[in-house]
């Protein structure tokens, strides 16, 4: 009988699997940013409108607008940045900043040139993205 050996996964798997959690969470900010910000910005014009009367409103409308959306663009600026500050799993350096630019769609590394969603050190296979 022999004895069955327990599985272990390749040396990447875990470090693209939490930047594939990170890369969802950026698509939801994103979202959220796009279907909250607006409707939130459009309210906050329609209160102080009703509340304030339309002859302090008009001339402060673009105050209203940097109020009802920046907390919005903060939450949406915070998971953008912290996709595109996420470490290669080979080299630590982050995977899309390079020295001189950045590129956020970059497939392979710009600091040791690792491809997106390669498996280890060696293999020539990649992981699926899904």
């Amino acid at each position: 009988m022999t004895r069955a050996t327990k599985y272990k996964p390749p040396p990447y798997s875990d470090a693209w699997r939490e930047y594939r959690v990170l890369a969802r969470k950026k698509c939801r900010a994103v979202l959220v940013f796009v279907i909250g910000a607006i409707p939130s910005m459009l309210l906050l014009g329609l209160l102080f409108r009703a509340l304030l009367g339309p002859e302090w409103a008009d001339p402060h409308k673009d105050v209203l607008i940097l109020i009802g959306g920046l907390p919005w663009l903060a939450y949406a600026g915070y998971w953008l940045s912290r996709l595109g500050r996420w470490r290669c799993p080979r080299c630590g350096r982050p995977f899309f900043i390079g020295r001189w630019y950045a590129n956020h769609f970059a497939r392979s590394c710009l600091n040791c040139g690792l491809d997106k969603w390669n498996e280890g050190a060696g293999s020539t296979r990649k992981l699926t993205t899904r």
